[in-house]
């Protein structure tokens, strides 16, 4: 049963290493059913046996890097903490270790031939993410001002994560944390 399991998710990693080395040359909305298959060098059934259509296999991909951004959240930030505002090094570096591990993966899905719908679960995740840690001080923002500040951080976080996946060879994990927590403050 074990052997069963290993092949299914190989072959599932295959479908998905095809479609991410075809979409990378031809974009993602290019990308046909024939493509995948032919790259993966599978029959149509297989295919679908995994995923109903082509974008069911976009949103798995797409679901399993936000399922672990917050599952590394999650995990490491309890509600408390983020309500309190404490989780901000927990998360940046829990966060900072799924960009590394990912970074291939990330630096196609955010470049033109990705999904901009990609780039909006993930603004729509930091923003919910620091509404909640604004709470600890109410009386500094009003509804409005929450929202366009979770708003502001969550499109300035989206394009420094961008940002580094396309130039990561240039900057380590280290410099990147070092520039959330210093630099980019002491700007603001």
């Amino acid at each position: 049963m074990a052997n069963y399991e290993a092949k299914r998710q190989q072959t599932r990693q295959n479908i998905i290493n095809s479609t991410i080395m075809i979409a990378q040359e031809k974009g993602l909305e290019k990308v046909t059913v024939s493509d995948i298959i032919k790259q993966s060098q599978i029959n149509r059934s297989t295919f679908y046996r995994y995923f109903e259509d082509k974008f069911a296999l976009i949103n798995f991909i797409e679901s399993n890097i936000l399922n672990e951004i917050k599952y590394s959240v999650f995990n490491n930030c309890s509600n408390e903490d983020l309500k309190q505002g404490k989780p901000q090094d927990i998360f940046i570096r829990s966060f900072l270790n799924i960009i590394e591990n990912n970074h291939e993966l990330l630096s196609f899905l955010l470049s033109e031939k990705g999904d901009f719908e990609f780039n909006f679960q993930l603004v729509h995740f930091f923003e919910s993410i620091i509404k909640k840690s604004l709470n600890k001080n109410p009386d500094n923002f009003d509804d409005k001002r929450k929202k366009i500040f979770a708003f502001y951080c969550a499109v300035e976080a989206i394009g420094l994560i961008s940002f580094w996946v396309h130039n990561f060879d240039d900057y380590s994990k280290n410099y990147i944390y070092n520039f959330i927590n210093k630099d980019m403050w002491y700007v603001m």
